[in-house]
């Protein structure tokens, strides 16, 4: 039983990001020589000009391929939601990474449809710095909590002024972005193969209003700034004028307030006194309201996460106790997943072990509780063997190399599928896609893309051989 716990510039040049060369600041490299174990505490780890590059190395990767997406955001596309788990998680192969969608809303609309999931991606910690001495956890600031993603994509504006676009599910799109001192205008293009443009208007870091333009001319509009001047999309609108409307809580980003889509159906979010995500809901059929999902947290402490690194490791965490999802309610059909097991996350902060679940029990006094969320019947299960205990001897983000699947009512012993990663891929040539890892799943056939060299692209087949593995043809 999970109850609800509270507690307490201008000018610029051409910016080139792809292939930029790491460095930090001596401010911050200083802090590895004040202990051990240096862990520092900012108000906001972030992207800047000095790790973005990071942002792109295959072992930092999140979300998808990038040239399996959606065109734009919230729009249901149904031939590019075939993509299989097992196919999420070869995108993310090298970088161990996992990744969990829960559809919250999927309505078709005039125009557009509109489409939002929660999406979770376990690479929640970032690994920096040419010999990858910095570890910096959660540094995408994600929402509603670390590893999670909910909403239409942002961007991020770096230190230097320049901006990068990040998905809804997590991906980071590499670019290239030019400013116009006389019009201080940024405009840009992501180098990923995915065509979309952006820009940026107003002073560096403080600019009123910018769009994003995707391949099917959908434009998103970009205007309500975070603390850490993040941008969010406040309007959607499709090549013929259909549009969503988002509107945020105090008019600032990432916390949404409501999403209204093309034939005017109002979906709300509401908010414990933490500032937490608690529930969403939409228009029933009877013209009422009804709630379409409800979340639960509980905190992690991270205050000795120091000693799970090599002394060589300076880590850098935003905060020391984040708030985890560990509960996700539909009240709907009374299932979701359940992560409040004691087992349930590593204690580097990430979830290693997913389970889904029917017959979950809830209850709460309003939509701004959190409220008491009970644990039902398996359904599927997933076990990722992520480090259980802090690893003084730990020179990288953790990792896992095995998931271990039960489900219920199964008649055959539980199935692990190895991932046999290297945790530091050949750097040069794409940066997206410099190169894919064997991974053993399921006995499909999964199709994907590699980069073959610096010159040209080739398809990569994965077919099953005996005892479950896989081999690799190239062709």
């Amino acid at each position: 039983m999970l109850p609800t716990t509270d507690s307490p510039s201008s000018s610029r040049p051409t910016l080139q990001r792809v292939g930029q060369l790491l460095c930090f600041t001596c401010l911050i490299a200083s802090c590895f020589f004040l202990s051990r174990h240096s862990l520092a505490l900012t108000s906001s780890p972030g992207w800047n000009s000095s790790n973005i590059s990071a942002a792109f190395d295959p072992v930092n990767r999140r979300g998808r391929n990038p040239l399996e997406r959606p065109p734009a955001p919230g729009v249901h596309i149904p031939t590019l939601r075939k993509s299989s788990n097992a196919l999420q998680d070869a995108a993310g192969a090298g970088s161990s990474n996992f990744q969990i969608t829960v559809p919250v809303v999927n309505v078709p609309g005039r125009g557009i449809d509109l489409a939002l999931a929660l999406t979770y991606n376990s690479r929640v910690w970032t690994i920096a710095g040419s010999l990858g001495r910095f570890t910096l956890f959660d540094i995408d600031a994600d929402w509603p909590a670390p590893g999670w993603s909910l909403g239409f994509g942002k961007l991020v504006v770096l230190d230097d002024g320049s901006h990068m676009l990040i998905d809804a599910d997590g991906t980071r799109h590499p670019y290239v972005e030019t400013y116009d001192s006389a019009t201080q205008t940024s405009t840009a293009h992501t180098t990923d193969g995915t065509l979309i443009d952006y820009w940026i208007n107003g002073p560096a870091g403080q600019g009123p209003s910018g769009g994003v333009k995707y391949p099917n001319g959908t434009v998103a509009l970009f205007s309500e700034a975070s603390p850490g001047a993040t941008y969010y999309p406040t309007r959607i609108t499709d090549r013929n004028g259909n549009y969503i409307i988002i509107t945020y809580v105090n008019n600032t980003g990432p916390q949404i307030d409501q999403i209204t889509d093309t034939l005017g159906r109002t979906f709300g979010f509401s908010y414990d006194s933490n500032g937490l995500l608690t529930a969403i809901s939409g228009p029933d059929l009877n013209g009422g309201t009804r709630t379409i999902l409800r979340l639960h947290y509980r905190q992690l402490d991270l205050s000795r996460i120091n000693n799970g690194f090599q002394s060589t490791q300076i880590i850098t965490v935003n905060n020391p106790q984040p708030w985890l999802v560990d509960a996700i309610y539909d009240p709907a059909t009374a299932t979701g997943y359940w992560f409040g097991d004691l087992d349930s996350f590593s204690p580097y902060g990430m979830v290693a072990k997913v389970i889904k679940q029917r017959a979950m029990g809830f209850t709460a006094g309003s939509l701004t509780e959190q409220g008491t969320v009970t644990p039902g019947t398996m359904t599927r299960q997933q076990v990722y063997n992520f480090p259980p205990a802090l690893d003084p001897t730990l020179a990288d983000a953790p990792a896992y190399t095995t998931m271990t699947e039960t489900w219920d009512s199964m008649d055959v012993p539980p199935r692990s599928h190895s991932i046999m990663s290297n945790r530091r891929p050949r750097r040069g040539g794409s940066k997206w896609f410099n190169r894919m890892v064997p991974t053993t799943y399921s006995s499909r056939i999964i199709p994907h893309l590699i980069s073959s060299g610096k010159t040209g692209w080739s398809s990569r087949t994965r077919s099953e051989m005996p005892q479950g593995h896989f081999c690799n043809r190239l062709r």
